[in-house]
């Protein structure tokens, strides 16, 4: 294993930034620590790179115990959100700079400059000063610069949050595919669910210095672990009810709940994503609710749907427009809703 941390513990006064976290990444693996703003996945990222001390732990990288390692020493790159760029030097200069305080032999770090202009698609821009590229080459560069001296670990901490939506979506690609071509052990920080579930290898969710649940990006969004993780990765609809011997009862919705059949009845909550819930003008088979339609945004290539059941509860859901061309939704229309995907959670059950 490339990583390896242990019980890393680190409080900033009153505050618990992390609490004894464990965690392990794989060689070559590219893993996402994805969280709100105070979960803790910043200081667990410079933990990792030496930049913060653990008040309890330690941080091993290839076997190696470096938690009392200085920085300069780990064989690390480091990327941070607002690039960090010199000003003064040229995108050539600022990529071979860490090979240049090595003193490595000019040749040598020529060369190396030269592989990572064409590596990144910078070779047209090698003369020119950071202020005089956009927002993505700027972060392209400061990709190359961490790269530069073949570092055992890459660390990202937000490196696409100061970029517009339109780079960021085409950054975070290119950064999928060039991990592929240089397999080199890459940890990324990030708030954005998205990001998150189109880049990673792996996702481990935090909270409250804490890590709520570790896994591929289809499993932390089709099996979460808790609620948090549930409401954390995109939109959900909550509906309160009761389960008892395998049946739960939530709004007007009779639920099959097979994990939860031992005799008496506790709280339950069903969480459903907008685009598990079918919506039609006839009644259907199986669990459904009646509901009107509120307002529609029709806007991108799924139909937006605010709706209101009888209880006068806001839904949210999503369909295809090729079904909402069909069914003819408008405001004010009375429409049937069915579940396709229920995510039920029950003190410490979950189906």
């Amino acid at each position: 294993m490339s990583i390896i941390v242990q019980s890393a513990s680190k409080d900033f006064g009153a505050f618990k930034a992390l609490d004894a976290i464990d965690l392990t990444v794989g060689q070559g693996e590219l893993l996402a620590l994805l969280g709100p703003s105070g979960s803790g996945k910043t200081t667990l990222l410079r933990v990792i790179a030496g930049l913060e001390v653990p008040d309890a732990g330690t941080v091993q990288i290839e076997g190696v115990d470096v938690t009392d390692v200085d920085v300069r020493d780990r064989g690390i790159g480091f990327v941070f959100q607002h690039y960090a760029l010199f000003k003064h030097m040229t995108v050539a200069e600022n990529i071979g700079f860490a090979q240049r305080m090595k003193r490595a032999p000019k040749a040598e770090v020529a060369e190396r400059v030269s592989e990572l202009l064409a590596l990144f698609r910078l070779e047209g821009l090698a003369k020119r000063y950071p202020a005089q590229l956009s927002g993505g080459q700027r972060q392209r560069v400061a990709l190359a610069r961490a790269l530069a001296s073949d570092p055992r670990v890459l660390l990202l901490d937000e490196p696409f949050g100061a970029l517009d939506a339109k780079v960021r979506l085409e950054l975070r690609r290119w950064l999928r595919r060039l991990h592929d071509q240089i397999g080199v052990t890459t940890i990324f920080v990030t708030h954005d669910q998205e990001e998150a579930l189109e880049v990673a290898d792996r996702i481990v969710v935090m909270n409250a210095g804490r890590i709520e649940q570790a896994g591929s990006p289809e499993e932390v969004f089709r099996s979460p672990a808790n609620e948090f993780v549930m409401e954390f990765l995109g939109n959900v609809n909550v509906f309160h009810g009761e389960v008892s011997d395998g049946v739960a009862h939530v709004g007007s919705l009779v639920l099959d709940a097979p994990q939860h059949d031992r005799a008496g009845t506790a709280a339950a909550r069903a969480y459903f994503r907008p685009h598990d819930l079918d919506v039609s003008t006839s009644i259907p088979e199986g669990p459904h609710f009646s509901a009107r339609v509120e307002h529609v945004n029709p806007a991108g290539p799924r139909v937006k749907l605010e709706l209101e059941d009888i209880e006068g509860t806001a839904i949210f859901a999503e369909v295809e427009r090729a079904v909402f061309d069909s069914l003819g939704l408008a405001p004010g229309q009375e429409v049937y809703v069915s579940p396709r995907e229920t995510h039920l959670f029950v003190e410490d059950y979950s189906i």
